[in-house]
């Protein structure tokens, strides 16, 4: 089986919602690496047979990203300038909500999209690097990004959300069609 690894997921380039309540302006990470999320357990799985969806709820111990950012604007209306090394944090992910959608392409088994609707984690933790290019300040900095770790996982999931989807599509997809259809769904 020709399976791509889940551990390390690689992920080009994620930028905050243009939306975003505590960022304004322009702030995305790029060329991260996130360790963890092939430690997963699967807490509950059901399937949705007329919709062809299979539910799929896990939780993940820790996962961890190295990576870069880059932000231009202000953060809860701190002006903010910087970009460098990036390290975030996320343990006890509890409640990771996936949807994986199928399809039939004649006998063959399909995946179609692979949605991940949700997650929590208890701890978040960020590094930023370099920001307004110093380290006391840069320290202050994260402290405040720490401190407000769950606003800003609220700000941040949506983005994330799209990036681990489109993650475990590439392991996914290729593991869905190597069984019969059959297999999922009748």
């Amino acid at each position: 089986m020709n399976v791509p690894p889940l551990d390390p997921m690689f992920v080009d380039r994620a930028d905050f919602p243009e939306d975003s309540a505590l960022v304004d302006g322009t702030a995305y990470f790029y060329n991260l690496t996130i360790h963890g999320v092939g430690n997963y357990g699967v807490t509950d799985l059901t399937t949705d047979i007329p919709k062809q969806i299979i539910h799929l709820k896990a939780s993940i111990p820790s996962a961890e990203a190295d990576g870069e950012y880059n932000f231009d604007g202000t953060l809860l209306v701190l002006p903010m300038k910087g970009q460098g090394k990036l390290n975030l944090q996320l343990k006890d992910l509890t409640d990771v909500l996936i949807d994986i959608h199928l399809k039939r392409e004649g006998q063959q088994l399909m995946m179609d999209k692979v949605v991940v609707v949700d997650f929590s984690a208890k701890e978040i933790k960020f590094r930023l690097e370099n920001l307004l290019g110093g380290k006391e300040v840069g320290d202050s900095i994260n402290n405040l990004l720490n401190d407000n770790g769950q606003e800003m996982l609220k700000e941040i999931k949506p983005m994330l959300n799209v990036k681990l989807g489109e993650g475990l599509y590439k392991v996914l997809a290729n593991i869905v069609k190597e069984f019969p259809s059959e297999a999922f769904i009748a």
